[in-house]
């Protein structure tokens, strides 16, 4: 069974974000930086309101409760920022781009950019979909990203499935 698809920078940036919403040291790291640096703000706004400074601490308060609303959102738009300059500099074409997948029943094959390579299915951890795009993971940072828009595409992710579930 074979699938060829163009993986485009949607896909990446979805991968890339899903990491950071899985992984329990992103998670932990997020979590300090959103309630500490919000906890901060609310702290200084409390002293400066019982110091009578009622404007600043009002307004520090007020900035503490948009930090920790606003962090989830403000972190993605980073970290699509980040991706879009790796993709200006010419970083990412090693990542995007065509591909064609494989698969027999000991490892799926992988052609991209001139490149050939194989990976056993006992490497994969798990499959995960998420937006109209599979994630066959290997580990926590490293997937091999399927769009399901492509043609075939949920027929292979299944029969992968399948392979990871018996083999993996």
């Amino acid at each position: 069974m074979e699938i060829e698809f163009e993986l485009e920078f949607e896909d990446w940036a979805l991968f890339v974000i899903h990491i950071g919403r899985t992984d329990p040291a992103s998670l932990r790291l997020a979590r300090l930086f959103r309630f500490g640096f919000g906890g901060i703000y609310l702290a200084f706004g409390i002293f400066a309101i019982a110091a009578a400074m009622y404007v600043t601490g009002v307004a520090m308060v007020m900035l503490g409760f948009a930090w920790m609303v606003l962090y989830p959102r403000i972190t993605i738009a980073r970290v699509v920022k980040q991706l879009r300059k790796k993709l200006s500099r010419g970083e990412a074409a090693s990542i995007l781009g065509r591909y064609v997948l494989r698969l027999d029943p000991q490892e799926l094959h992988a052609e991209a950019h001139g490149a050939r390579s194989s990976i056993p299915w006992n490497l994969f951890t798990q499959v995960v979909e998420v937006e109209e795009r599979a994630m066959l993971q290997i580990g926590t940072f490293k997937a091999v990203i399927i769009p399901l828009r492509a043609a075939g595409a949920r027929e292979f992710v299944d029969t992968c499935s399948a392979y990871i579930r018996r083999l993996g």
